[in-house]
């Protein structure tokens, strides 16, 4: 059982080290990753100031991997002023 477990797993290490590298970690509110590798990551941050450099380096990032966003699923403003994005996008494990 455990093998079969193994065997079906994904290299998902590539993803975490492509989002740490341009969000910092207290800003991913959720990151999760369905059987097709499509990637569902939020983004919080205080203000649209601080949402706009991780958005863009990882548009970037997923472009210079030819791996294209696919939508903007949320962009939520809170009563504090914080702001949440949701994007989409296809990881390459």
């Amino acid at each position: 059982m455990t093998n079969k477990i193994i065997d079906v797993q994904k290299p998902v290490n590539k993803l975490f080290d492509t989002v740490a590298a341009f969000i910092p970690l207290g800003q991913v509110s959720a990151l999760s990753l369905n059987d097709n590798n499509t990637v569902l990551l939020t983004i919080h941050a205080q203000s649209i100031k601080d949402m706009i450099s991780p958005v863009d380096a990882l548009i970037q990032q997923v472009a210079a991997r030819d791996s294209p966003i696919t939508a903007t699923y949320s962009l939520s403003f809170k009563d504090d002023g914080s702001i949440d994005v949701t994007v989409s996008f296809i990881a390459l494990l």
